[in-house]
């Protein structure tokens, strides 16, 4: 599995929140921005290319998407109606993509430490809340998105001490 490592450089902001639903969805990003997605799939699954590496990330999982590590495609099962919570969190960070997650692991740096998906489990239904939540606010009122950015960035937090946790009980 790919993990991000992750150095936040300014305050984070939502630029979009929404709740997806479409049959035979699919997605490729060729340019590489500031922005990271977090996606909860609710319904299907999502076929992840992303550096010549394929993933499948199941229903029930936390994808993240750090698009500053480049082109990727996204494609959900054929035939099946794919639904997901997503926001764009746009953030001024260094990324760097690896799938040798021991020296970053023991870095002292002050990091996130992001899988490419987080798999599901009793975690990730209680987090799927929270994205909801962001993408109730957000779209209720424009007064609410520095409550969304926080909250945000405190659901990328979470993720990546629940990613810390569990490389530490694996080595």
């Amino acid at each position: 599995m790919l993990y991000y490592k992750i150095v936040p450089k300014s305050l984070p902001k939502v630029k979009f929140a929404h709740y997806f639903a479409k049959k035979d969805y699919s997605q490729e990003y060729f340019t590489s921005n500031s922005q990271i997605e977090l996606v909860y799939v609710k319904n299907g699954y999502f076929d992840v290319e992303i550096y010549g590496k394929h993933e499948r990330v199941p229903q029930g999982s936390f994808l993240i998407f750090c698009r500053k590590a480049g082109p990727s495609m996204f494609k959900a099962e054929k035939g099946v109606i794919h639904m997901h919570y997503t926001c764009d969190i746009e953030l001024d960070y260094d990324c760097a993509l690896t799938d040798n997650i021991a020296e970053s692991f023991n870095s002292t740096e002050n990091v996130l430490l992001l899988p490419l998906y987080l798999p599901p489990s009793e975690e990730t239904k209680r987090l799927s809340k929270k994205l909801i939540q962001i993408v109730s606010d957000h779209n209720a009122t424009e007064s609410n998105s520095i409550a969304c950015a926080i909250t945000a960035l405190g659901l990328l937090g979470e993720i990546s001490q629940i990613c810390k946790s569990t490389l530490f009980e694996k080595n």
